[in-house]
């Protein structure tokens, strides 16, 4: 019964994650027993994933605060997806526990994410260092970027930032805006083997 809720707490804390995923992770065994017992449940609906994520009798069972997924939307699933990737890698690699931006979201106060000017995508901690992790796919505007890069300049909650980007156009970008601080790190998502 712990592993499952572990497991369960650690699905509900990505909000949902592909099933291929969750056995790489846990184990295909593991998984369909806590299909079998209804405690999970999949969307086949966006057809190039089976994403798993807690039933509500099962959110009921573990001690986490997060309010059920609902309905998940197309737009922001392939981020999700190749973060929760990079998830499983960096807890394997430091052994450590990832801080998810749903996690973090849900512990501000109320009110609390318009005082917020961002929130990082998760955040580790690695040998007492706090670091902020960022995964860009996509180009964004200038002043967006300058406006993000700027937040981790002035907030001293993060030691380090480690952006993981997915083409050479986005790195550019982001290093033309930082290349000189050097809390920024820039890191290929191939370098993890994750294939976007």
């Amino acid at each position: 019964m712990k592993d499952d809720l572990e497991i369960l707490d650690w699905i509900h804390n990505l909000g949902y994650c592909d099933i291929e995923q969750a056995f790489i992770k846990f184990g295909e065994k593991s998984i369909k027993l806590l299909l079998t017992k209804e405690l999970l449940l999949i969307n086949t609906s966006l057809s190039k994933f089976r994403l798993v994520y807690l039933a509500p009798s099962a959110v009921n069972m573990i001690n986490n605060k997060l309010r059920p997924v609902k309905n998940i939307g197309l737009s922001k699933v392939n981020h999700n997806i190749l973060m929760n990737e990079l998830i499983v890698k960096l807890e394997d690699i430091y052994n450590i526990n990832f801080i998810t931006e749903r996690k973090f979201r849900n512990s501000l106060p109320k009110g609390g994410f318009a005082v917020c000017e961002h929130i990082p995508d998760g955040i580790i901690n690695i040998n007492g260092k706090s670091i902020a992790v960022e995964l860009e796919l996509s180009s964004k505007g200038s002043l967006r970027r300058k406006s993000i890069v700027d937040f981790y300049l002035s907030n001293i909650d993060y030691d380090e930032v480690w952006y993981f980007y997915k083409t050479t156009a986005i790195r550019n970008e982001i290093y033309k805006i930082s290349y000189r601080m050097k809390f920024i790190n820039l890191i290929d998502l191939k370098n993890f083997n994750i294939n976007c």
